[in-house]
């Protein structure tokens, strides 16, 4: 296909023929606009939308990849994501030809909680004489993909609180250290 225009300079007609070469222009959106995780990484599901235009032809096909692996028509569907970093290419071709340089949305998801256990440094409380008594706890914590951000102490319960402070920790930081009354049950068993 090729652009005619007429030209009239003086008494000569020219015709200038210029062929169309301008490529479609291809957005894609990530159906969350800003990641709803930490450093990047999205934390709930993602889906992406492309769409096509040409000035000067007709969008033949969209096309897709992901992670560098084969081109696929997009039909406006697009098969969920799991975890993992993803790079998807995109571009559209007109019915002339004309190929579209291919651009580049780059994400991640982790959709996965990260695992935590914790080990105390006491496991009985001894003597039980009503004094506060020192506690460190040991942490191990993994995620596979995005890794640990934090961990912070959120919570700490007594078996047998008597209601006069039994609990000294710095709730809401990252503190591993913290103080619990040394008490005895009812039934003389030993509470930590």
């Amino acid at each position: 296909m090729y652009s005619i225009a007429e030209l009239n300079v003086g008494i000569i007609n020219r015709i200038i023929i210029t062929p169309i070469t301008t490529p479609p222009v291809t957005t894609a959106v990530i159906s969350q606009p800003q990641p709803d995780g930490q450093n990047g990484w999205y934390v709930n599901p993602v889906s992406i939308s492309v769409s096509a235009v040409s000035e000067e032809s007709v969008v033949d096909k969209t096309e897709y990849r992901v992670n560098n692996g084969l081109w696929e028509t997009y039909t406006g569907s697009i098969p969920a994501y799991d975890n993992g970093t993803y790079t998807f290419d995109y571009r559209s071709v007109d019915t002339l030809g004309n190929v579209e340089p291919f651009k580049t949305i780059m994400f991640k998801i982790d959709q996965i909680v990260p695992d935590l256990t914790v080990q105390l440094d006491k496991m009985v409380i001894w003597p039980a004489n009503h004094k506060m008594v020192s506690i460190q706890a040991m942490l191990n914590s993994s995620d596979a993909l995005s890794g640990i951000e934090s961990v912070i102490l959120t919570s700490i319960t007594s078996n047998e609180p008597d209601g006069q402070n039994d609990i000294i920790a710095n709730i809401g930081s990252a503190d591993t250290t913290f103080s619990l009354r040394a008490e005895r049950l009812k039934n003389d068993q030993l509470c930590a």
